[in-house]
């Protein structure tokens, strides 16, 4: 109860990451990069309202990102990029005003950039091995910073309130293939 970091990183931990989690009320980071974790975030980590960073980058889970993580309000760092994490970005983490670096690329989220994050105005750069992607990307620029959600199935759909104070960048998707040449015209039927 009393632990404040939990460094897991690259380690065979193997398995869920448990609901006690939120029982951690001291704990200030969690790390947990490439540690065949599964399963879902638990909701119960929106308790854990001291926590500066919450990493778990090159993982296996899987569901939403849990809406409790707006109530995370001393919060960093969120990573969790590359990972099986589906549904849409949860408005609450506009509540995140401290928040300087998030990863959410290469998951199945969809859906559109909350107008509510227009407050993250303390984003730190998009990663190096995101730079120069060029297919179905999605950089939002904030104050000359980066919110790195790129290689997900988002629309697109920037809100106003952030295109007011933004710059963005969204490549073209890709071209679509040639069409097939057209068919011979028929032959002219036997005489």
């Amino acid at each position: 109860k009393n632990l404040h970091d939990l460094y897991l990183n690259h380690t065979n931990a193997c398995g869920r990451i448990p609901t006690e989690i939120g029982d951690m009320e001291e704990l200030l980071v969690f790390r947990g990069m490439n540690s065949y974790l599964t399963g879902t975030i638990p909701t119960e980590i929106g308790k854990l309202t001291a926590m500066l960073d919450f990493e778990v980058r090159l993982n296996k889970l899987n569901g939403t990102l849990p809406t409790e993580i707006g109530e995370m309000h001393n919060l960093l760092t969120l990573l969790v990029d590359r990972n099986d994490l589906t549904g849409t970005l949860p408005t609450e983490m506009g509540e995140n005003s401290r928040l300087r670096r998030l990863y959410t690329y290469y998951n199945e989220l969809c859906g559109t950039v909350p107008s509510e994050w227009a407050v993250l105005t303390r984003l730190g750069s998009v990663p190096d091995d995101c730079r120069d992607q060029r297919d179905y990307e999605c950089h939002l620029t904030v104050s000359d910073q980066y919110i790195a959600v790129l290689r997900n199935r988002f629309e697109h759909v920037i809100p106003t309130t952030i295109v007011e104070q933004c710059t963005i960048v969204i490549p073209d998707p890709p071209a679509p293939p040639p069409s097939p040449p057209p068919s011979p015209p028929p032959s002219p039927p036997p005489s």
